[in-house]
């Protein structure tokens, strides 16, 4: 029963690190097992971190162009010429309706769309267009509240590590334990399928670890909305 073990292990070690294919072909080509390992833990980091990190780039850039264009706005500058030189790139459908002469607060409730936080923006431009008031203050204390927003979200988000992973060693420790079994000579999975009460256990145990990350998951998933 070792070499069911050893499979169990090597199947929860696969889940928890999704080898690439690429990097087993650099290791048939020739490449170092040092710098193939090194790959392999860069490139589980990247997939595991890649998206969070993009999005938390986007909002530091789109903080960044709320700030210029406070600051443009401050000096003086035009709202539509401070609105391209601030931030052409965090809100492209507004900087279009500029130039295209439309109608830029409906512009920046699309950009919006696929960044929040332009949602007061809209609404800001909407009032100064129809009341003709000044935008500076309001965007001043928009990228204010928007970093006092972000710093927060980094810190809840450091807060969360650990409920991840606890989440994650909720599915693999009974595949570790049924394999430690294994390798110490018991017979888990003789004991599991074959018996009424193994099989009871077995299923209790499948349904208590699903509810425990199926809650665990629903915990970070609803903290992770209000981020």
């Amino acid at each position: 029963m070792t070499w069911l073990a050893a499979t169990l292990v090597a199947c929860a070690v696969f889940v928890a690190l999704r080898p690439d294919p690429g990097l087993r072909l650099a290791a048939v080509i020739g490449v170092s097992r040092t710098s193939v390992l090194g790959t392999s833990i860069r490139a589980v980091v990247e997939r595991t971190l890649g998206k969070k990190r993009r999005r938390q780039e986007v909002r530091k850039v789109a903080i960044a162009a709320l700030g210029t264009l406070a600051a443009d706005l401050s000096s003086g500058m035009p709202q539509q010429q401070a609105l391209i030189g601030a931030g052409e790139g965090i809100w492209p459908a507004a900087c279009a309706a500029v130039r295209l002469n439309g109608d830029i607060a409906s512009a920046l409730r699309q950009d919006s769309l696929h960044m929040p936080m332009l949602a007061p923006l809209a609404a800001c431009w909407a009032v100064s267009e129809n009341q003709g008031s000044s935008l500076a203050i309001s965007v001043t204390r928009m990228t204010e509240q928007a970093r006092i927003a972000e710093d927060i979200r980094v810190q809840l988000e450091a807060q969360l590590a650990g409920p991840r992973a606890t989440a994650r060693i909720l599915m693999l420790l009974p595949i570790f334990g049924i394999a430690m079994g294994m390798l110490m000579g018991v017979n888990p999975l003789g004991w599991l399928l074959g018996t009424l009460p193994g099989l009871a256990c077995l299923l209790g145990g499948i349904s208590l670890a699903g509810l425990g990350y199926w809650w665990t998951s629903r915990i970070v998933s609803r903290v992770e909305a209000l981020l």
